[in-house]
This record gives structure tokens, C-alpha cells and sequence, in this order.
């Protein structure tokens, strides 16, 4: 190319640089780059290291300029190949992005210039550990260990022993988190060592040191609540924490006085309420001390707290302390406690404006009615404590919200239905008494009926004549004895009866504690039955000289006319009555006219 001076470059487009001192000084705005001056590829990696290649004119100057104007690369001759190449740090200052210039030059003459913009990556994250801090004392023997690292490369944390406790991942912005709990039984003082091995040098280990919490002994004592400094919500103050099992903790005022002692810790939990009086200092300081084997105090734990200020207490104030509005109570039984004016009447009433309780017996100035609501009853409950003096009308009343648990209805027991065993069918037995054996659900009754097989078969006959008119249940004879499964599932018992044709089935049914049937979620008694039906003969036995009366379990004499002149040896159960048995009866259609009902569908087959 044309060579020209400095001062020729004032007079035409060229740029004319010269180095003054270190400086730049540019004569005119720079030329495009010339067709031969080119940028093939630029790189820059995380490292911040810039490669730039391109191609310029065999013989000219190239240099690389910073965004500033300064150089990156200092001016090289291009080769005659025309391919050159720049690599360069780029600076931690030199924020992201920048435009570096690629600069031609004939000489110290300007030979066209190419802007090369660059993205700097951000530097990649220092390894670190941030937290716990070299030297830190921990207040939990759970640690949680953080810092900085390479993203996706492990960190570890290793104990002193060279075992790794933690292993942990920096995300995409290099942060990296790890837990871990020290035993009861390692040091407080912990030696420890941090790498991120995968980094090269800047992943070497990192030693650092810890202090955990000591390990409370097996007879601490903690206090939970009140918490130190606290205001309580009332002046009932719940004292709650852990002490050795079976021991005595004691709440102590600043007086010294005991104010309440747990004698009966269950585990090693306790919770013992205190309530300070109206006339108790708002700053309360009391001392919590457990006592166990007849020594001394354990430990104790002095805690002070701030009570709310007692509201003023008119002579005529009623108070409701429990339940507390919006609570849920524990059952549903519910005891309304407070205070009132002594001698005065405290009702609880319903949101209905039913009186649920009355208490007329308040002593002092303190009540406790227990008010039992139904199983039908809502959960959500609101009722109105109301208290009466002195002839008046409510003299105050408390509104109150609350919830009861739901209620729980217990299912339905079901039984089997009852075997006789014995006797068999076609037996033949001899004598006055009859045995009657069999199997059904342990703890069930049992009630057998025996009929003569004759009013069997008649009223199997009538039924298949006229079958829409219904035979009327036979009604059972008042039982000598119970009949109960026992439980291996057998029963026994033994019946008197008169030389006949019988015919025998049982049923069985369950009996609550105060000798009435269950029922089922209807109303009825809960039923199994009727059994097999046994058909035997008794005959007299032969007269022999006596050796002593007999005393039948149950007798056939017993038994009672139906309404078609059968008559039914019935055994059953004591504890129930009369119109009980009935209704079991009637529930499983009458034990005669099960009998019949069979004797039926078998003639009509």
C-alpha cells in the first residue's frame, strides 16, 4: 500500500495514530475494516482467557485494543499466510459485556479496524465454607454446613477421623448446603476438614474447627414453657418441660413458696398449672426444681415471665374459664368451670334455650358444672353461662363457642346362628330330663324352645290351609337359668319335661350390661337363628325306688298356652326381662312358628 505522512493524513480519510507518551491520539474517525481484514472466531472461557482468529493483509501491523482504548495485545506483523491470532485475560474489572477492536495498520498508519463484541462469563465461584464460621459455637448438635463451590462438583465435609459427614452439590449460582447431626456421644469440639476435590487447586481441603452444645445428663430437667420474658395469655400458667421419670417437680415462687408440685410425672414429660391470684404481681419469677430418690433437687431452672393485668372482679361478675372459646374439647363430657358471686346459681343453657345444668351449690366463689351432651348433639357448640342472685335475674352472662369430638358409635356385634348338638334327631331318651348341647358365638344367650311335635305338625298343616292367617308367637315361660356360650363356643342346658313327641331349635341373642337386648342401628334385637330343629321321643323311665327329689333346671309345666292352645318350654336367660324375650321372639317370628313355618315348607314339598 501507499505510505503517507502525518501530516498528509489531516487532508484525507485515514486514520493517523501516534504514540505520545502512552497515549492515543486519533487524527480522524477509524475506517471500516478493509475487505481483508476479517474476524473468524472468538472464544472466551471461563476463565476469562479471550481468543480471537481472523485474516488481514501479509505484512501490515495488528493489534488488539481494550473497550478503553488501551492494549490488550501489543502490534505484530501479520504473516504472509494473513492469519493471525489474539489471547488475552481478560481482567476481573472489565465487566460484562465489552467491545474489544481489532486494529490493521500500514506502519503507524490506520489500515481499517473491526469492533469485536465479547460476553464474559461470571467468574466461577471461590470453594468455600460460609457457615459454620472457624471457630463458631453451635447451640444444637444439628449442623448445618454452607459455602460456595463449583456447580454440579461435590463438596465434603470430613470429620476428624477422615470419615465424610456431609456431601453436597453447589447449584447453578455455586451455593451448597449440607446437614448433620452429631452424636450425644462425639466431642464438643469437633475438627474439621472441607474439599472440593474435582476443582484442582482451588477444591483444597480447608480445615476449620466447631464447638457443639454439651449432652444434658440423663437427670435434666428442661423447662419448656413459659418461655423467659414471655406474657402470658392468662393468669393460669401451664409449666411444661422434661424430667427424670418417676420424679417430683415443684414449682417454686420468689417467696419460696411451693405453688404446685407434679408427684406423678408419666414418661419424663410433665405439665403442671398454676394460677396466680388477682393480687399477683404482673413480673413473675418462680424456680422449677425435680426431685427423684429421695434426694435433693436435681437441678431447677429459675424463669421469669410477665403475667397479663388481672381484670377488676365486681361482686357480681361471673367468669367462664373453660372451655376456652373455640376450642375443641376432649370429650363430650364437658365441665363449664369459672367463678361467681358466692351462694349464687349458675346455669348452663343451650343455644335452643334449653338448661342443659344447673349448679345451686356454689362454694366460695367457684364453679364446676359437668354437662354430658348426646351423640346426636353438633359439633359446633355455643351455649350461654348464665348466674342468679339474690332473686334476681341473670345478674351476667358468658357466651360461649366450642367443639365437641365426634361422636364415636360402636358397631354392631354380630353372633352365629346357634347348632344343637344333642340330642340328635330320631333320639330316643328315657327319663323326666332332657340335656339339650350345642355351639354359638362365646358370650351370646341362647334360648331353646321345645315343642311337641304333634302341635308342630298341626300348625304346619293349618298354616298350609289357611297360610295368610298368621300363628300368633308363643309366649316363653319365665327361664330358670341363663343360658350363655361359654368361650370355647358350647352351651348347656338341662330342661324337664313329660313323656312326649318333641321337636327343639334354638336362637340366640346378646344381652347389655343391664340385661337388655342389644339392638341393632333399627332398633331391633340383634338376633341369630333359629338353629337346626332336633325331633326326638322321651319315655318315661321305669319306676325304680326312690333315691331323692330331683330338681329340674327348667320345667315343661312352665311352659305357657298360645293363642291356638300350643304350649312352648322355653330356657333362656335371668337377667332379662320378660318383654325382652318377647321381643326377641317376635323378632326372629316366634320360635313356634319357626318350627311350624319349616314343618310347612317340608309338607308342601
Amino acid at each position: 500500500m501507499k505510505k503517507i505522512t502525518w501530516l498528509q493524513g489531516i487532508a484525507v480519510p485515514a486514520v493517523l495514530t501516534l504514540s505520545l507518551g502512552g497515549a492515543l491520539i486519533a487524527v480522524a474517525p477509524a475506517n471500516a475494516a478493509p475487505a481483508d481484514l476479517t474476524v473468524v472466531t472468538t472464544n472466551v472461557t471461563t476463565g476469562r482467557v479471550l481468543t480471537i482468529t481472523g485474516t488481514a493483509t501479509p505484512g501490515d501491523n495488528i493489534e488488539l485494543l481494550t473497550p478503553t482504548g488501551g492494549f490488550a495485545v501489543p502490534r505484530s506483523v501479520v504473516p504472509a499466510s494473513g492469519d493471525y491470532s489474539f489471547t488475552y485475560t481478560i481482567p476481573a474489572s472489565v465487566m460484562s459485556p465489552a467491545n474489544y477492536t481489532v486494529q490493521q495498520l500500514v506502519g503507524l498508519n490506520d489500515d481499517g479496524s473491526a469492533v469485536v463484541p465479547v460476553t464474559i462469563p461470571a467468574p466461577a465461584p471461590v470453594f468455600a465454607v460460609t457457615t459454620p464460621t472457624n471457630g463458631a459455637t453451635e447451640t444444637s448438635r444439628t449442623v448445618t454446613f454452607s459455602g460456595t463451590g463449583t456447580e454440579g462438583e461435590p463438596v465434603n465435609i470430613l470429620n476428624a477421623a477422615g470419615t465424610r459427614i456431609v456431601q453436597a452439590d453447589p447449584d447453578a449460582q455455586g451455593n451448597w448446603t449440607g446437614t448433620y447431626t452429631f452424636a450425644d456421644t462425639d466431642d464438643v469440639t469437633q475438627n474439621l476438614t472441607a474439599n472440593e476435590p474435582n476443582v484442582g487447586a482451588g477444591g483444597a481441603p480447608q480445615a476449620f474447627t466447631i464447638t457443639l452444645p454439651a449432652v444434658a445428663p440423663s437427670n435434666a430437667l428442661t423447662l419448656t414453657s413459659p418461655a423467659d420474658g414471655s406474657t402470658t395469655a392468662s393468669r393460669t400458667v401451664t409449666f411444661t418441660g422434661t424430667a427424670p421419670e418417676g420424679s417430683i417437680v415443684s414449682v417454686t415462687d420468689s417467696n419460696g413458696v411451693v405453688t404446685k408440685t407434679d408427684g406423678s410425672i408419666t414418661g419424663t414429660t410433665y405439665s403442671i398449672p398454676v394460677t396466680f391470684a388477682d393480687d399477683a404481681p404482673v413480673a413473675e419469677t418462680v424456680t422449677v426444681s425435680s426431685q427423684s430418690g429421695g434426694r435433693g433437687a436435681d437441678n431447677t431452672i429459675t424463669r421469669s415471665f410477665n403475667l397479663p393485668a388481672a381484670a377488676p372482679v365486681s361482686d357480681n361478675t361471673l367468669t367462664l374459664a373453660t372451655p376456652t372459646e373455640g376450642s375443641t374439647t376432649a370429650t363430650r363430657t364437658v365441665t363449664f368451670t369459672g367463678t361467681a358471686p358466692e351462694g349464687s346459681i349458675v346455669s348452663v343453657t343451650a343455644a335452643d334455650g334449653t338448661v342443659t345444668r344447673t349448679d345451686g351449690s356454689i362454694t366460695g366463689t367457684t364453679y364446676s358444672i359437668p354437662v354430658t351432651f348426646a351423640d346426636d348433639a353438633p359439633v359446633a357448640e355455643t351455649v350461654t353461662v348464665s348466674s342468679f342472685a339474690g332473686g334476681r335475674g341473670a345478674d351476667n352472662t358468658v357466651t360461649r363457642s366450642f367443639n365437641l369430638p365426634a361422636a364415636v358409635t360402636a358397631p354392631v356385634p354380630t353372633i352365629a346362628t346357634p347348632v344343637i348338638t344333642s340330642p340328635k334327631t330320631g333320639a330316643k331318651i328315657t327319663g323326666d330330663q332332657v340335656t339339650f348341647t350345642g355351639t354359638g358365638t362365646p358370650g351370646a344367650n341362647i334360648v331353646v324352645a321345645v315343642v311337641p311335635t304333634a302341635d308342630v305338625k298341626a300348625a304346619a298343616i293349618q298354616r298350609l290351609a289357611a297360610p295368610a292367617a298368621a300363628t300368633p308367637a308363643a309366649t316363653p315361660a319365665d327361664p330358670a337359668a341363663p343360658i350363655v356360650v361359654n368361650a370355647k363356643g358350647v352351651w348347656s342346658v338341662t330342661v324337664a319335661l313329660t313323656p312326649n313327641d318333641y321337636t327343639a331349635e334354638a336362637a340366640s341373642f346378646l344381652l347389655a350390661a343391664d340385661g337388655t337386648p342389644v339392638v341393632d342401628a333399627n332398633g331391633d334385637p340383634v338376633v341369630a337363628g333359629p338353629s337346626n330343629d332336633v325331633e326326638f321321643t322321651l319315655a318315661a323311665a321305669v319306676t325304680t325306688a326312690a333315691t331323692g327329689p330331683t330338681t329340674p333346671i327348667a320345667t315343661a309345666t312352665a311352659a305357657s298356652a298360645s293363642a291356638d292352645g300350643s304350649s312352648l318350654a322355653f330356657t333362656g336367660s335371668n337377667p332379662a326381662p320378660a318383654v325382652g324375650f318377647a321381643g326377641i321372639l317376635l323378632a326372629l317370628g316366634g320360635a313356634f312358628a319357626f318350627i311350624a313355618r319349616r314343618r310347612r315348607r317340608g309338607m308342601s314339598n
